[in-house]
């Protein structure tokens, strides 16, 4: 039960950094809607899913490896099915992935948008460096 041993992942015996990632999304901007890079950042981060920064995953150019990722593809609960469609009425979106080794920040999937801020986390207790990028429609 996660209440008596907290939250782990089994496969890497590591204990999530999701809250503290997410704090830092919140920190940046309160209220951006948040895209997660990958399905299992998106279980992390959706627990702390609320009226604002709410985390969302594209459905675009998944294809759900693993059996756990499978309710996902069914499901309709923070899927972004046509990503140009969900960007319509946002000024400002958050992507946040594992930081990327050979460039500054993450890209943008679309055109029409820069980068406002963007922080890079490392947590030493499992090795893993995260970006999360705030973006903002361009002639805001």
């Amino acid at each position: 039960n996660v209440y008596a041993q907290g939250n782990i992942n089994f496969s890497t015996n590591s204990k999530p950094t999701s809250r503290e990632l997410y704090e830092n999304i919140a920190a940046i901007d309160g209220e951006a809607p948040v895209i997660a890079g990958t399905l299992g950042l998106y279980f992390d981060l959706s627990f702390y899913s609320g009226t604002y920064n709410k985390v969302y995953f594209m459905d675009e150019g998944q294809t759900y490896p693993w059996g756990a990722h499978l309710p996902l593809k069914e499901t309709y609960f923070g899927k972004i099915n046509d990503f140009d469609a969900f960007l319509e009425d946002k000024t400002s979106v958050i992507i946040a992935d594992k930081a990327p080794k050979d460039k500054e920040t993450l890209e943008f999937p679309r055109e029409g948008w820069q980068v406002v801020t963007f922080a890079n986390l490392k947590f030493d207790d499992h090795g893993e460096s995260y970006q999360v990028v705030l973006y903002q429609r361009e002639n805001m």
